[in-house]
């Protein structure tokens, strides 16, 4: 695939995947050391646009900013009852767990309820366990080097994990689970990369000399 600003041909890895608004996967024209350059190039003309619009808009901000701080105090008050709301009981704040993603701190569900919804679930989350060990098994080939399989996931680095570059379970493609398919990705790149597969594509009808 050719990038539009650079004009030379690249893997489809090089670019960055997005959906439209339609909610259909594509690929983006220009690649991804194009845009950093682009973004790095043009970083101060957006803070000089921020301050000019700043400047213009100092009143309304103002007012929005109080309207929000005013809405946070009320949201403040009602975590600070710390009302379960499955059970619908307050309690104190020793009764349920801590969650930094809320902004009360602590989590919805009081620690009696998780601990039921855990009993409910647990059979779900070990079948599921389960049927993912019978799937890696069942691509396990009788003549791979368990050893260096080990190796690899031994000596994976901090803040990387190990992914399959082939997935054992794609939609179209099924990798196996040997050392020559196994590679180190940081958890990010791991997630975005999920369950997917990008074939190396070259487009034909282009030559070597268009480059």
């Amino acid at each position: 695939m050719i990038c539009k600003s650079c004009n030379v041909e690249k893997l489809i890895t090089c670019f960055r995947e997005y959906k439209t608004r339609q909610g259909n996967p594509s690929i983006r024209h220009t690649c991804r050391q194009c845009e950093s350059d682009y973004q790095s190039k043009n970083r101060d003309k957006g803070c000089i646009a921020d301050k000019k619009w700043y400047q213009k808009n100092k009143i309304k901000k103002r007012e929005t900013d109080k309207k929000r701080s005013k809405k946070i105090k009320e949201l403040g008050v009602i975590f600070l009852k710390n009302q379960c709301y499955k059970c619908k009981e307050a309690k104190s704040q020793d009764s349920f767990f801590r969650d930094s993603s809320r902004l009360s701190g602590l989590s919805g569900l009081c620690k009696l309820c998780t601990d039921e919804y855990i009993d409910k679930t647990r059979a779900q989350c070990n079948t599921r366990s389960r049927l993912h060990q019978s799937k890696r098994r069942r691509r396990i080939p009788a003549w791979v080097d368990m050893d260096k399989i080990y190796e690899i996931y031994e000596n994976c680095p901090e803040g990387y994990e190990v992914d399959h570059i082939i997935p054992l379970a794609g939609k179209l493609v099924s990798g196996l689970h040997v050392p020559e398919n196994l590679q180190y990705l940081t958890r990010k790149e791991n997630a975005e990369k999920s369950n997917k597969f990008t074939p190396y594509v070259r487009i034909i009808g282009e030559s070597s000399e268009d480059k």
